[in-house]
């Protein structure tokens, strides 16, 4: 069951579709990515991609970014999401947008993109290729700082964005890209 590890909604678990094919991040994960993000998540414009259970961007409001944004395409892990989002005390901080990452068009940021996007696609689509083209086309920033957690053994990059980091968890991977100009 993914647990909220620490800030302002800590210690709250928050429900799984059980059967599902869903793959909640790890909390060992969770933990390795906010640590990394610890001087960046206050008061942040966040987007949590493929948000499942809502699991990160729950946790990067509980840390204090000032707006998440859930996308997420399947109506099951919508309806789930929206539930685990009960625990969230101002609904005004985030929004939930419905629709497949490939369609979503950025209407919630107008002219200013998000601060920090996580991506946690299926492992199984290899789609971290696509996702890096699909923001470099639709909301490129050079401030925008992009995560990809993804299978350790696919390969990630851009001609538009430089790989800052990457680091192995298990059969994950986290890269961490920013804009080139």
């Amino acid at each position: 069951m993914p647990t909220i590890v620490t800030g302002k909604y800590k210690g709250r678990n928050l429900e799984n579709i059980p059967g599902k094919s869903v793959r909640p991040i790890s909390g060992m994960i969770k933990e390795a990515l906010f640590s990394k993000l610890a001087a960046k998540i206050k008061d942040a414009v966040f987007l949590d991609v493929f948000a499942g259970t809502g699991s990160v961007g729950i946790e990067a409001l509980s840390r204090g970014a000032k707006k998440v944004v859930f996308v997420e395409k399947d109506p099951v892990m919508v309806e789930m999401l929206n539930k685990n989002l009960s625990i969230v005390d101002d609904s005004d901080n985030y929004k939930v947008v419905k629709t497949d990452f490939f369609s979503y068009d950025f209407k919630e940021f107008s002219r200013n993109y998000p601060d920090i996007i996580f991506t946690g696609p299926p492992y199984k689509d290899n789609l971290s290729d696509k996702i890096l083209k699909y923001c470099h086309r639709r909301c490129y920033s050079k401030k925008t700082l992009l995560i990809i957690q993804h299978f350790h053994g696919e390969k990630a990059s851009h001609p538009g964005y430089k790989k800052i980091d990457s680091r192995k968890y298990g059969i994950s991977r986290l890269d961490y890209f920013t804009g080139i100009d």
